[in-house]
């Protein structure tokens, strides 16, 4: 809490500036000023890891993801809250939420992204078995400026909630679900503005979509409400 890092450049070092590993149970990573960092800014991977927190921090520079969730093959990451983050000028994701059996119950919400080379926020490819991305939040996130999707969800997430989020200016779609694998998400009250391929693509099954409001001519391109 209440630290500036940056990782040293030169010598062939990669690493992540904070990293935390296998088990890390209630985790809390607060108020963290983040300058540089080689790879990750913020990586948390390994076996089930339940209820960390990261919020409150300023993730200025990354060569890799701002915030990476990365459990290991067959493992569910549970309850974890990322939370009122302000995250710029990274070279991978905002947050990516990386391939696994799992991601289920998570709180994203408040956070600020803003130049990002890839997406947003990315829930990534669920793998083996059972594997599913569920019951998860995205909430209230200012999103815009962005290289990639602003909120993207890929195959097998089920039964995710999109709501109230401001998501601008970002070169593909605002809101991209990714296949018909990815079944009965619900996005509800999300603004949408001048998105570059468009505002939302569609390509789940059974998405819900309780109202949509669109205040200009042209609404397939320019502004929305979904």
């Amino acid at each position: 809490k209440n630290l500036r890092v940056h990782t040293s450049a030169g010598g062939g070092k990669v690493c992540h500036c904070i990293f935390i590993e296998d088990e890390a149970n209630f985790f809390t990573i607060e108020d963290i000023l983040i300058t540089a960092s080689d790879s990750d800014g913020i990586h948390v991977e390994g076996l089930t890891t339940l209820a960390g927190v990261i919020e409150g921090c300023r993730i200025l520079g990354a060569d890799g993801h701002a915030i990476n969730i990365s459990p290991d093959a067959g493992v569910v990451f549970q309850l974890h809250h990322i939370h009122h983050n302000i995250i710029m000028s990274v070279g991978g994701n905002g947050i990516n939420l990386g391939q696994c059996i799992g991601h289920q119950e998570y709180i994203i919400d408040e956070n600020y992204i803003s130049g990002i080379t890839g997406h947003g926020i990315d829930y990534g490819i669920a793998t083996g078995g059972a594997a599913v991305v569920e019951k998860n939040t995205i909430s209230n996130n200012f999103i815009t400026g962005n290289a990639g999707n602003g909120i993207r969800l890929l195959s097998d997430s089920e039964n995710n909630f999109i709501e109230n989020n401001f998501i601008r200016d970002n070169a593909l779609y605002g809101i991209n679900i990714g296949g018909a694998t990815c079944v009965s998400n619900r996005l509800k009250n999300n603004k949408l503005v001048d998105n570059i391929s468009g505002q939302v693509l569609d390509l789940g099954t059974d998405t819900q979509v309780p109202t949509i409001f669109v205040p200009v001519p042209n609404p397939s391109t320019n502004i929305g409400e979904h």
